[in-house]
């Protein structure tokens, strides 16, 4: 079962004449090292385009040593534009 990679957003807090506001410090993180089960230690991995959805894309994280797939990821979309198929 492959490990799965979390997405993690952090907000900063700003105050401005008594409104605070969140601004977005960190949009996404990617992975660089995951346990492989297959080589049975932490491995560089490679991050490859896996889907391409209305809700957003994901990714899959294989081991540079032996191709197994070690995670995934999904990124969901910022905007809410409508899919145009032509």
């Amino acid at each position: 079962m492959p490990a799965v990679f979390l997405m993690m957003t952090a907000y900063l807090g700003m105050c401005l004449e008594g409104k605070c506001m969140k601004r977005e410090q960190y949009k996404d993180f990617d992975a660089t090292q995951l346990f492989c089960p297959s080589c049975k230690q932490a491995v560089p991995v490679r991050k490859r385009l896996l889907l391409v959805l209305t809700t957003g894309e994901k990714y899959d994280y294989t081991c540079v040593y032996c191709g197994t797939s070690v995670g995934d990821k999904m990124v969901s979309s910022r905007d809410n534009l409508p899919l145009i198929i032509s």
